[in-house]
């Protein structure tokens, strides 16, 4: 059925509920055909909306508004398996949106959306969620969600899906390059120093540019402009209020779980795609023979094997280190997999890899101290984990290739890994290529 007529299902549904007798989350849900997730979302005019896709495309997940919101921090962990999974064992089609910050003591935040879309080998399911509590009347609930449903039924009519959101370019000026290229030389340069004083062994240096537009971003536009062009990426957008948003398109993940299978990669070393055949094989084989390189994926492997060793009863390479692709740059990578023992949650497996030696540094608590020093930016979501955790499965992809717009200014990150024998000029290039997937885009006006 068409969006119009799933909107009505849903609210016929959830007017003949019967009233739950003990607190909980209750998912009402109904098949719906649509061509695409995103353009939905731009048609909404709410100021939360959430977006995630799977690499291979095969799982997509769309929310709009807060129904549910739980916030995870090392205080509060116990919270997690007995609030979040407790609630979701009442209802396992429960996914909830998982958004975790690249500083680990800032909290976690687990949200479910009151509207769902979701995309599972193209069949699309709208949900809805109502979480009973004792201090709300039933029926009050029923009234206020049926009601804010009609308002989006509304909206909806009132708006056109005509206009495309690819094809879509963004006219703006650079504002600035933080830090500068020789404050990034010399920052490189005292990393280099440390390595060599055996301080560190890995940093994960970042920068950032910040473009900024005549007029207001539209956010929407700009992932779905990256989704077109970005194939193999976890593509996906974080709205928590209007003007503001966080995106991009990762080639990374960070873990996947189904049941007690979990997967997992080591992905490091960066070459530039090439714009022929030529130059694609030439970089690959110069990346395949670098030390360089070599060694930072090294460090990110060694690392991730370490973690598996204490949540897992059983791991291993599933493949070993392969060149992999984007649309514009290409990596190393070894993919691993294993059976979690029995007592680890998606939490566990969250603070125990998260952030990896790829967007942090080793030793960890060493790399986030430099890091500190020597970036003059908060890093906020950049180089964090985005994804969603349900009680069958739970998929994060590590939040890289990714921008901050706020209004009519976006700020793009990208970060290269410094270990023994990088070159200051060969890591700002490095970074400028990650961030290149944007040019596509992003018109600059001189």
């Amino acid at each position: 059925m068409n969006l119009d007529l799933a909107i009505a299902d849903l609210c016929k549904q959830i007017q003949f509920l019967d009233e739950p007798t003990i607190t909980q989350i209750i998912r009402v849900e109904v098949p719906v055909y649509l061509e695409d997730i995103l353009a939905v979302l731009h048609l909404l005019d709410d100021s939360v909306k959430l977006y995630w896709s799977s690499r291979d495309d095969k799982f997509e997940i769309a929310g709009i508004g807060i129904e549910k919101q739980i916030l995870v921090d090392n205080d509060n962990i116990k919270n997690f398996s007995e609030v979040l999974l407790g609630l979701t064992q009442l209802q396992d089609k429960i996914n909830w949106f998982s958004i975790a910050p690249f500083i680990r003591e800032d909290s976690v935040k687990f949200i479910l959306p009151k509207l769902e879309i979701t995309q599972k080998e193209n069949k699309y399911k709208l949900a809805c969620y109502l979480t009973s509590a004792a201090e709300i009347l039933w029926t009050e609930k029923q009234s206020e969600v049926i009601n804010w449903l009609h308002q989006i039924k509304i909206a909806l009519t009132k708006k056109t899906n005509a206009e495309s959101l690819v094809n879509s370019k963004i006219n703006v000026s650079c504002a600035k390059n933080n830090p500068e290229r020789v404050v990034w030389d010399e920052a490189v340069k005292s990393l280099l120093v440390d390595i060599e004083q055996h301080l560190v062994q890995k940093v994960v240096l970042a920068r950032t540019i910040t473009y900024v537009a005549n007029d207001d971003i539209d956010g929407l536009k700009l992932i779905a402009e990256l989704k077109n062009q970005v194939t193999t990426a976890f593509v996906f957008y974080v709205q928590l209020e209007k003007a503001k948003a966080f995106l991009g398109a990762s080639p990374e993940q960070l873990f996947s779980r189904k049941g007690r299978r979990i997967n997992t990669e080591a992905q490091a070393g960066t070459r530039p795609l090439g714009i022929n055949s030529n130059e694609v094989t030439r970089f690959s084989q110069e990346l395949l023979a670098s030390k360089k390189d070599e060694l930072e994926q090294w460090y990110v492997l060694n690392e991730i094997n370490a973690v598996l060793t204490d949540l897992c009863d059983d791991f291993g390479v599933i493949v070993e280190r392969e060149i992999v692709k984007s649309s514009h740059v290409q990596h190393l990578r070894t993919r691993l997999g294993g059976i979690l023992k029995e007592n680890i949650n998606d939490l566990d497996i969250l603070n125990s890899l998260h952030p990896t030696a790829a967007v942090c540094g080793l030793p960890k608590t060493q790399a986030f101290i430099q890091i500190a020093k020597a970036e003059l930016f908060d890093r906020g979501l950049y180089a964090g984990a985005i994804g969603y955790v349900g009680l069958n499965s739970a998929e994060f992809c590590v939040a890289i290739r990714c921008a901050y717009l706020e209004r009519n200014q976006i700020v793009l990150y990208a970060g290269a890994g410094i270990v023994q024998g990088s070159v200051p000029e060969a890591e700002w290039h490095e970074t400028q290529n990650k961030m290149s997937m944007f040019d596509r885009v992003l018109h600059v006006v001189v």
